[in-house]
């Protein structure tokens, strides 16, 4: 597989011989920077970024601009254009992701869709600024001041902002496209030196070790069995720094069962509104909910356009979550009620856990 931009998005790459082959990494930089990096061997070239080179419309990635470290792996860099229209990166590896740009400083970002359009409004009765001290307290705990931090499943970088905030050199990672665009555009505001990988969680790559990751939200809840939660767990060993933290929270199987249960929830706000059908089934402890959204409209305030998306997460136990941390090397340290100090309960509807990396 090689990577290439197609203007149309119809199918098809440009010719092969004008295209860049794109192998195991391709990174959003910042705006305006696509950094491609060549693995060879079992590590990464550090994570440098060289202007030069220059993409036209139409045009495929050319090999412009390079750097060649010591031990013979290759990185390159390829300004954006200043108003780009889409740049398709694809990465030649098994989880193969392609990687899309839809903004500039100076180019407004056409419209989003679904349900990344209103998210942030919806989730504004989190307490984000509560949960970013707390998060920051754990990590003081484990003399983690400042450094590289990563979270999984960042979405619009609400939390990925806050603790950047608090000094960190924060990574975000998210698999939606319309989410990150929302969190680079947080990025130009705050002017964070943030970076934003569109990339599964349960493939995720970075160039090196990390001092912490975090996960909040219920990102945990969206791998659907066994098998994909401990794979993330293992990468996440992976990446951390020696006895680095990993902080993360999940939705219970009481606040699926009992709280949200077969519910209809609905709410109304000025610019959207949305009803959200639950279905809890517990022969396989899966929670599925469909979501239909009525967004007005930015051309017109009287027009209401109606999206509807199914979402699926999975109830685990804490006692299921601590067997499968240890499995994927990781040591268990701690799990509380929902961004206390306090341990966790029958009705505990939250349950944050800390994990240490313990050896590769």
């Amino acid at each position: 597989m090689t990577g290439g931009y197609n203007d149309e998005e119809v199918g098809g790459f440009v010719p092969r011989k004008t295209q860049v082959e794109l192998t195991n990494m391709c990174l959003v930089y910042d705006e305006h920077r696509i950094l491609v990096q060549e693995k060879k061997g079992t590590g990464y070239a550090g994570g440098l970024v060289f202007p030069g080179g220059h993409i036209e419309q139409g045009e495929s990635l050319r090999r412009k601009t390079s750097w060649v470290s010591g031990d013979g792996r290759t990185s390159y860099s390829f300004p954006l254009l200043k108003n780009p229209k889409s740049h398709d990166i694809m990465k030649k590896h098994a989880n193969a992701c392609i990687i899309r740009i839809l903004m500039a400083k100076e180019n407004k970002m056409e419209a989003y869709t679904s349900f990344a359009e209103v998210y942030d409004t919806f989730m504004d009765n989190v307490p984000y600024e509560q949960w970013a001290d707390y998060l920051h307290d754990i990590l003081k705990e484990y003399d983690i001041f400042d450094g590289l931090v990563l979270e999984l499943g960042c979405g619009t970088g609400i939390m990925t902002e806050l603790l950047a905030k608090k000094g960190y050199d924060m990574i975000g990672v998210d698999n939606s496209e319309s989410m990150l665009e929302l969190a680079m555009e947080k990025r130009i505001k705050s002017g964070h030196d943030i970076l934003y990988l569109l990339q599964d969680m349960q493939a995720f790559e970075l160039y090196g070790t990390v001092k912490a990751v975090v996960s909040v939200c219920d990102s945990i809840n969206y791998l659907k069995d066994d098998g994909e939660l401990t794979e993330v767990f293992k990468l996440v060993n992976n990446y951390l720094d020696p006895q680095g933290i990993f902080i993360f929270d999940f939705n219970t199987e009481y606040k699926y069962r009992e709280i949200l249960g077969d519910r209809v929830i609905a709410e109304e706000r000025e610019e959207c509104s949305f009803i959200w059908e639950n279905d809890y089934r517990t022969e396989d402890k899966t929670n599925e909910y469909q979501l239909t959204l009525f967004v007005q409209s930015q051309e017109d305030s009287d027009l209401y356009r109606k999206y509807q998306e199914v979402h699926q997460q999975k109830a685990y136990t804490l006692e299921k979550i601590k067997t499968l941390i240890e499995k994927a090397g990781l040591r268990y340290i701690a799990a509380y009620d929902a961004y206390t100090k306090k341990a966790p309960m029958y009705t505990s509807g939250r349950v944050c856990v800390i994990a240490q990396e313990y050896g590769k």
